[in-house]
């Protein structure tokens, strides 16, 4: 599934919405974190609304300048699908870490 998406204002969330569905075909797994990074523009906080349906909330940071990062490489890949693989194995083994973080995102 290959398109090409032009971006026009106000739809930003729209492509993000799109990529995810592409993604959903593709079995990947992923979230919506990376297509927020690419999609809008320089530092960003992002955040989903607890619902069905995603609800995004990003606000552009106004400067790097005025922010502390620290990188740390582990050399280590992660591949999205695997880590939400683990998870969902922990899940079905109601290991108690995994249903105490669920439950407190449905809280």
């Amino acid at each position: 599934a290959c398109a090409v998406a032009v971006l026009r204002e106000g739809s930003r969330q729209q492509l993000v919405e799109d990529a995810l569905k592409v993604e959903a075909e593709l079995t990947t797994k992923g979230g919506w974190q990376d297509q927020i990074g690419g999609v809008y523009p320089g530092f960003k906080l992002a955040v989903s609304q607890k619902s069905d349906k995603l609800i995004l909330n990003v606000k552009e940071l106004s400067s790097a300048s005025d922010l502390h990062f620290v990188l740390i490489y582990t050399g280590t890949a992660r591949l999205a699908r695997d880590i939400l693989d683990r998870v969902l194995e922990r899940w079905r083994a109601k290991e108690g870490s995994v249903v105490e973080d669920v439950a407190s995102l449905v809280a």
